[in-house]
């Protein structure tokens, strides 16, 4: 009877360690799938990190083509520019120039006139003295 209640007392110990095994093995099961839990949450954020900076790579190397369009357009109106303002300065000069020689022959023509009207006045002062002397003949 003493052998029967050792053999009864060690299965007792051997189903007692094998319960106490099963119940570590599930804490760690579940340790182990909340693990598997947070590294495929953290494996899914870092495939959408990943995927949110190949996009701003991309819309950033689109921004980089735009701004260096925009520059060489700036460059190319700034040049435009530059010469409109050449080709303004250049007809402004040639502008005034015909204005000075429109004041000037303006001037030549006045004066013109004038000896001409004065010539005319002596002429026509003389055709009077001769009608007078004319007349009194």
């Amino acid at each position: 009877s003493s052998g029967i209640n050792a053999e009864y007392g060690r299965e007792r110990q051997v189903s007692h360690c094998a319960i106490e095994a099963q119940k570590e093995v599930i804490v760690l099961q579940s340790k182990l799938q909340k693990k598997q839990a947070a590294s495929w949450d953290s494996q899914r954020q870092t495939r959408d990190g990943t995927l949110e900076i190949d996009t701003l790579k991309t819309r950033l190397q689109e921004v980089e083509t735009k701004v260096s369009e925009v520059k060489q357009t700036n460059l190319a109106l700034l040049s435009q520019l530059q010469e409109v303002r050449q080709q303004l300065s250049v007809q402004e000069s040639i502008t005034k120039e015909w204005e000075k020689r429109a004041r000037d022959e303006e001037g030549e023509i006045a004066d013109l006139t004038a000896a001409h009207n004065a010539r005319m006045a002596q002429v026509i002062a003389a055709i009077r003295e001769k009608t007078k002397r004319i007349a009194l003949l």
